[in-house]
């Protein structure tokens, strides 16, 4: 999973949880950046506005000052451009804050830290973020479709990447791990999300929208070497049809990861 994409999305949740004033989610946000999975590489965190100037070094911080009633929902935004993103910040992903005539869009970048990193740590926080905020007048409205139309379309786009795969005997590895990710959408109980298990808040997600995440992120396969979007042919012809089966299933995979997390406090979310 996209550690960038994780932790975005991660915001969003409980910033919706936040903002919607449950006590359990504010008294979860306080030191977020030492019990959040997407925080665990992190050594720090800022939110700068759009002169540069960081008001808040917390989650925390920057929740309060989007809580002040003229924001009254977080949204994940993911592009779908390519599938080829191996390396940090090429990912088209951020979080757009709007109410009723605001509109507040916040984009992470990542930079490798190393000072006094110890070489030996297990877990080596080394990575500083900065989400930059840019804000104007006006509204947002963000493209959604139901949860199912979402899961219906990831399904569908696995079949296919199974089906090519079971064409070469050197993607074998990939079709079990396909259907794994199928069977898990299929079957009666609820899937842990790998990696971020602790991504969305206790409040405010319906099963069908955690469900749809914990499938999302079972299917991301894209990053760098040794990915399915790593995969070169010497035929022009099946290299292209290999392009347009891992096109539709990265866009199918943001897509559904998008679509739960932003299902905070819908009917069918």
């Amino acid at each position: 999973m996209n550690g960038e994409l994780a932790q975005a999305g991660t915001l969003v949740a409980y910033g919706n949880a936040w903002l919607s004033g449950d006590k359990r989610t504010r008294d979860r946000i306080l030191d977020f950046e030492n019990k959040s999975s997407t925080f665990q590489y992190v050594r720090s965190v800022a939110f700068q506005d759009d002169s540069g100037q960081s008001p808040s070094r917390t989650v925390g911080g920057w929740l309060e000052s989007l809580d002040t009633g003229r924001f009254k929902r977080l949204s994940l935004i993911a592009g779908t451009a390519s599938a080829h993103i191996p390396f940090i910040n090429q990912g088209l992903w951020g979080i757009v804050a709007s109410g009723h005539d605001m509109v507040e869009a916040w984009y992470g970048q990542w930079g490798v830290n190393r000072v006094d990193l110890q070489p030996t740590a297990t877990n080596p926080r080394s990575w500083d973020v900065v989400y930059r905020g840019y804000r104007r007048p006006g509204t947002f409205q963000i493209e959604s479709q139901s949860l199912a139309a979402r899961a219906l379309e990831l399904r569908s786009s696995l079949e296919d990447a199974i089906a090519f795969a079971r064409t070469d005997d050197t993607l074998v590895t990939w079709v079990t791990r396909f259907e794994q990710t199928l069977a898990a959408m299929a079957g009666s109980d609820q899937p842990t999300i790998e990696y971020h298990p602790d991504m969305l808040p206790e409040i405010g997600y319906s099963p069908a929208a955690r469900r749809l995440l914990a499938i999302g992120v079972r299917a991301w396969c894209f990053g760098a070497m040794g990915s399915w979007n790593d995969i070169r042919f010497s035929d022009p012809l099946r290299q292209g049809n290999y392009d347009a089966v891992t096109a539709r299933l990265f866009s199918a995979v943001v897509d559904a990861i998008r679509e739960a997390v932003n299902a905070f406090g819908t009917a069918a979310g």
